[in-house]
């Protein structure tokens, strides 16, 4: 029962989180300058078709009533439909949001088989070569921009060496350099959590005392690493599609919908945010 309600309230701050960050983004579009109507109708358009333009889109009404209409067909699923195919949006999200997973997923498994082991090693071996050797990975993979990282790795391994290609998405070879670039920055990250808590668990009284009693060493760490340290990752996972030239689900707004204001100006946006909460719900439910 208290782990029904624990869930209860985290999933109501999850919603809540999302619902703020949903009407800040709404009211920062309409608010920023600019008008979509005149970039669908073009420079030579009349008055008379910017206003019918306005009138489809809405943007014509009060802006409560714009954000009541909005609210509502958020709360259907209604995202509207893009300005540039004319095709629902929901429809657009969904094509690109395997591609999406499938690279998320591969690069947190990168990151996690580099920086988990690594941050173990770095906190058990503190001061030697191997914890030197993580510090300077973590420092490095925090400082490079994960855009640049990728756009290297496509010059030496897709134009100059040419064991990767250099466009598409058809299979995971075509995944391995933005993971890469992806699953580096935030091995950065985690091996310095894993690091830090692993220390922290090792300098512990229970882990003092099972080494009072004989426990050998390789017992005692693999205990508190394994189940006490803090599995949850602030960073954020976004992927540099469009370096790499994926159509994923946040890459739209430097490709061709790129004058669709509701796609890539609102809902990756608010995408982001949902996938940022769930991201901290799930290692919560299990942590709590």
């Amino acid at each position: 029962m208290k782990l029904l309600i624990f869930a209860s309230r985290r999933l109501g701050r999850l919603l809540l989180t999302i619902f703020l960050i949903s009407t800040i983004v709404f009211f920062v579009i309409r608010i920023i300058p600019g008008d979509p109507a005149l970039v669908v109708a073009g420079m030579d358009a009349t008055q008379e078709a910017i206003a019918s333009i306005r009138a489809k889109l809405g943007t014509d009404q009060p802006l409560p009533v714009q954000y009541l209409q909005w609210l509502w067909k958020v709360v259907r699923f209604d995202f509207g439909e893009s300005l540039i195919s004319g095709q629902p949006v929901i429809k657009l999200v969904f094509q690109r949001f395997p591609l999406t997973l499938s690279l998320a997923v591969l690069g947190i498994l990168i990151s996690i088989v580099i920086a988990i082991p690594l941050g173990v090693l770095s906190a058990v071996k503190r001061w030697s070569f191997w914890d030197y050797s993580g510090m300077a990975f973590s420092q490095i993979g925090m400082a490079i921009p994960s855009f640049w990282l990728g756009i290297m790795l496509l010059l030496i391994f897709a134009v100059k060496i040419q064991i990767f290609p250099l466009f598409g998405s058809g299979s995971i070879v075509h995944l391995i350099l933005p993971a890469i670039s992806l699953g580096i920055a935030r091995a950065a990250i985690i091996l310095r959590l894993t690091r830090a808590s692993m220390i922290e668990e090792l300098s512990k009284e229970y882990v003092i005392t099972a080494r009072a009693k004989g426990l050998t060493e390789t017992r005692s760490e693999k205990r508190p690493s394994s189940r006490h340290y803090d599995h949850r990752d602030p960073a954020g996972l976004y992927a540099r599609r469009s370096d790499h030239h994926r159509a994923g689900l946040f890459s739209s707004r430097a490709g061709a919908l790129v004058s669709d204001r509701d796609l890539p100006t609102g809902f990756p946006t608010d995408s982001r945010g949902g996938c940022f909460c769930g991201h901290h719900l799930l290692p919560d439910q299990f942590h709590g």
